[in-house]
């Protein structure tokens, strides 16, 4: 029989950053007016909302001065991509605009996948 309790359990890393993405589309969604439409920038908010789900995994799971390090770093990628797609990107053509949402999204996954390591002992250290 399928335990959901279990699933949950065993499965709240990838919850977390999934249910955050949903809920901020449908706020989006519903504060969107009736008239307008949905535009590429609100799909950026995918991956940010992914690199802030990676930052939330560790600090949620603080397990040695390597979580602090973690954060630390994941924070400095999270504004130093904000600062690129702002500066460089956003604006320039509608291609730069789809590159900087997929940059956006690539660094979320890769952030989530980095604190999930991390979380399960994949990532014990960082040499420095």
């Amino acid at each position: 029989m399928f335990n959901l309790g279990k699933f949950i359990a065993a499965h709240i890393i990838w919850i977390v950053p999934i249910a955050s993405i949903i809920l901020t589309f449908f706020v989006i969604i519903i504060s969107t007016p009736d008239n307008e439409r949905l535009n590429l920038k609100d799909f950026l908010s995918i991956g940010i909302n992914l690199c802030i789900s990676g930052i939330t995994i560790l600090l949620t799971n603080y397990k040695s001065v390597t979580t602090t390090w973690l954060v630390f770093f994941f924070f400095i990628i999270t504004l130093f991509v904000a600062i690129l797609t702002r500066k460089f990107m956003w604006g320039r053509s509608k291609i730069m605009n789809v590159l900087s949402c997929i940059l956006y999204l690539v660094i979320g996954i890769i952030l989530c996948l980095i604190a999930d390591g991390h979380i399960n002992g994949l990532i014990n250290t960082i040499i420095l």
